[in-house]
């Protein structure tokens, strides 16, 4: 390797393969630097600048030393004097620094760059939010092909965090983002198979997801008993399994005594009635059946002696006391109402929609209401809806959140651009500068506030994956109108021929 000291004169060192395999222990980028200064390097600072680093031992290679450079992104940019930017690296390649010291030759180094990236000679990285590599870059018809590590490239060449923005999407092991097609299904995994069905189905053996039985509401199999939820007035009830049962009638209020017998129908959850006082005196409401406290090694939810006149008095930890029973949070209907249980036997956290006081009375938030103080007292709205007043009013069409009344929209759902607190369906403009795109079916406005939206589903574009620039690659580069103009000709020419071709086999005939 050799190097000139002609301050004007610009020298381009080529790492060898011996050097390169030298310089690799550092696991870093490597530059060899200038002739001057022994023992300095350049250091990349955190503003970006490039200054001299005093004695720093390094190898030294002939009268030169190594430069080291540090970069997560692949790239090392100079700002002073000491150091200029040539070239930035992209993918799979090398990089060019123009390296400048004052009293020492001006010279030209050449340093690996990261795995993946290459020299981009023409500073055109490409302008997609979070695009890694592209066809194009920094042109009208920039087309991204890959995003970075912790996005997901969409059918339309942009590149997203999550790809449920797009709808019923997901983001594949390729990190693209691919439609989940599976039938009946609500999410799919990595590979395209159904993670998770849609309500009323369930998952079977061969991972497709199949029908429930008419009686259940949600399922975990073909049976009705394999329900796992029920329709509004009918209850689950438990058989062997804890996690599954049968749709059968709720509370049914009876006037004769007897196992089983409930006297009172006084808790209402989601439609359905469960028992709050049972018949016989050694009875209590277990997640909201009148029966006896289990006996051997099954867990009891009501505190010794304190079962009485048919109902519980203290439940006992793990459980919840609601409405003279005790319920768990593993099951219907406590796991409707409740979302943790604290120490005493009562509910730490009440799920979304309700609310229970200290004695295990259940309150019933108003329609559509998260968090309430009462019945009538809604403080925190569902999302989806913005609080009037004590209730809570749906936000407007295509708006999945909305702050603080029901017209002023934070977020959307997909099919629509949030655009001045209003959401406008992806081929709409908004009628202040944002024009929609035909047939877009996900997307997001753009980032300066005009010009077209950006585009996540929809009009699937190119992806060419063949080099443009390799002559083998045999591609048309005709317009449709060129294409037109010559089938147009073609058509003149073959009817001209035929025509020829008639006339002469009818002379010949006459002849």
């Amino acid at each position: 390797m050799s190097a000139s000291t002609d301050r004007h004169e610009i020298q381009i060192y080529q790492l060898t393969v011996q050097e390169k395999i030298r310089f690799r222990k550092y696991e870093q980028h490597l530059v060899i630097c200038g002739l001057c200064r022994p023992l300095h390097f350049l250091e990349r600072h955190a503003a970006g600048a490039l200054a001299l680093k005093k004695q720093i031992q390094r190898p030294s290679v002939q009268r030169g030393i190594m430069c080291q450079f540090t970069s997560s992104l692949g790239r090392v940019r100079g700002t002073s004097g000491l150091g200029v930017l040539l070239a930035d690296c992209t993918r799979s390649g090398t990089m060019f620094i123009k390296i400048l010291w004052i009293g020492c030759a001006l010279q030209l180094a050449r340093a690996a760059c990261e795995d993946g990236f290459k020299p981009n000679e023409e500073e055109t990285q490409c302008k997609t939010p979070g695009c890694k590599t592209c066809t194009n870059p920094a042109k009208d018809n920039e087309v991204c092909t890959a995003c970075a590590e912790n996005k997901y490239l969409t059918p339309t060449g942009q590149c997203v965090d999550k790809c449920d923005k797009l709808g019923n999407y997901y983001g594949a092991a390729d990190r693209k983002c691919k439609e989940c097609t599976a039938a009946n299904c609500a999410e799919c995994s990595t590979d395209g198979s159904c993670q998770t069905c849609s309500n009323g189905f369930y998952k079977d053996s061969a991972g497709a997801c199949q029908k429930c039985h008419e009686s259940c509401k949600s399922c975990s199999g073909a049976t009705n008993a394999d329900c796992t939820a029920c329709s509004a007035g009918k209850a689950l009830k438990y058989g062997d399994d804890p996690t599954k049962g049968t749709c059968g009638e709720g509370c049914v209020q009876s006037s004769e005594s007897g196992a089983g017998k409930c006297e009172t129908c006084g808790l209402t959850v989601e439609g359905t009635k469960y028992c709050s006082k049972c018949k016989e005196t050694s009875e209590y409401p277990q997640n909201g059946v009148c029966a006896t406290k289990p006996t051997g090694r099954a867990t009891a939810s009501c505190k010794d002696s304190n079962i009485a006149n048919g109902v519980c008095a203290t439940c006992a930890d793990g459980f919840f006391k609601m409405s003279g029973g005790c319920y768990s949070t593993s099951q219907l209907p406590g796991s409707t109402v409740c979302a943790q249980t604290q120490a005493g036997g009562t509910c730490k956290t009440s799920a979304d929609g309700y609310k229970l006081d200290g004695s295990g009375s259940l309150v019933a938030c108003p329609s559509n209401c998260k968090v309430c103080e009462s019945d009538s007292v809604c403080t925190t709205c569902m999302a989806g809806y913005a609080k009037t007043g004590n209730s809570c009013t749906q936000c407007t069409s295509g708006c999945a959140t909305c702050v603080p009344d029901a017209t002023t929209c934070t977020a959307c759902f997909a099919g629509y651009y949030l655009s001045k607190s209003k959401c406008i369906k992806c081929d709409a403009d908004d009628g202040s500068g944002i024009l929609g795109v035909a047939d877009c079916t996900a997307c997001t406005a753009p980032t300066s506030g005009t010009g077209s939206i950006i585009c996540y589903a929809g009009p699937a574009i190119d992806s060419p994956t063949d080099d443009p620039s390799d002559p083998s690659t045999n591609k048309s580069s005709l317009s449709t109108g060129a294409i037109a103009g010559i089938s147009v000709a073609a058509v003149v020419v073959v009817g001209g021929l035929v025509g020829f071709l008639c006339w002469w086999f009818i002379c010949r005939g006459k002849a």
